[in-house]
């Protein structure tokens, strides 16, 4: 009886990392408003390579983005404001060093976008 136990955690465990190191890339955007100590969580969804995610950002807010990339890959995540120019980046183009969470302070009110490249 014992060893069945044993068994049956030992697969349940392995299927539960398996599922984590096979899990697509995805990522978490946060906000916090000026007044507001912590972050809020807003919306966490799995990224599709290429799309652009619109969201509408407040002026003098802070904008939390985690990226949670497919093991051994990486995820290059551009911030575009409404006229699709770049306004940050999770990778230094001079050392080629790979943020996995950035904060972004927003300065004017409006729509951006999140646009991601999963690179392999």
């Amino acid at each position: 009886m014992n060893q069945k136990i044993v068994f049956l955690s030992l697969l349940v465990s392995f299927l539960a990392f398996w599922q984590v190191q096979a899990q697509d890339a995805s990522f978490e955007l946060q906000s916090r408003g000026a007044e507001q100590k912590h972050f809020v969580s807003i919306k966490g969804e799995p990224i599709q390579d290429g799309q652009k995610y619109p969201y509408i950002f407040s002026n003098l807010s802070q904008y939390k983005i985690k990226i949670r990339p497919p093991r051994n890959q990486t995820v290059i995540m551009k911030i575009l404001d409404k006229d699709g120019k770049q306004v940050a980046m999770n990778l230094n183009p001079r050392s080629r060093k790979y943020i996995h969470t950035i904060i972004y302070n927003c300065r004017e009110t409006g729509m951006y976008y999140l646009m991601f490249e999963i690179v392999k």
